[in-house]
């Protein structure tokens, strides 16, 4: 005999919702910080004199943390989407609610708080197309000095 499909409370499915749009939202949020400092560090060493360490150090160093900052940079647009797919579950959760018309004092404050998360967060703040200033910048490797056959 086929299990039935239980039918999800839609409250509870906004509650779910409301938490997970927060959630992206930090997790969006803490990326951005975390993108900033690394490029302030990784400005930091390529302006600071090469002091206690040689510049073959330095370069490694340096280069890893290019390597920590193109990471960076690729994981904020997979949050990014992940965030907007949040948003777009979210409204079909709200529009769910609204179609049913019944909310109890319990589930109001999921609905005000997904309200005002609606209200405040609209497609425009999560866009993917990434702005100018957000481009990662692409660094030119050397291979001249290199023999045949060796690697760099």
């Amino acid at each position: 005999m086929p299990l039935r499909k239980k039918e999800v409370d839609p409250h509870r499915d906004l509650m779910i919702r409301v938490k997970a749009f927060e959630r992206m939202a930090k997790e969006v949020a803490f990326y951005k910080v975390d993108l900033e400092k690394q490029e302030a560090k990784l400005a930091d060493m390529k302006s600071a004199a090469a002091g206690a360490y040689d510049e073959e150090k330095m370069a490694v160093i340096k280069r890893f943390a290019e390597t920590v900052v193109a990471d960076a940079h690729s994981v904020l647009p997979d949050s990014t989407m992940r965030l907007n797919k949040a948003l777009t579950d979210l409204e079909a959760a709200m529009a769910r609610i609204k179609e049913g018309g019944a909310t109890t004092e319990n589930n109001e404050e999921w609905t005000q708080k997904a309200e005002l998360i609606l209200k405040n967060h609209r497609r425009k703040q999560t866009s993917l197309s990434p702005s100018p200033e957000d481009a990662v910048p692409v660094s030119v490797t050397d291979v001249s000095g290199l023999a045949e056959g060796e690697a760099f």
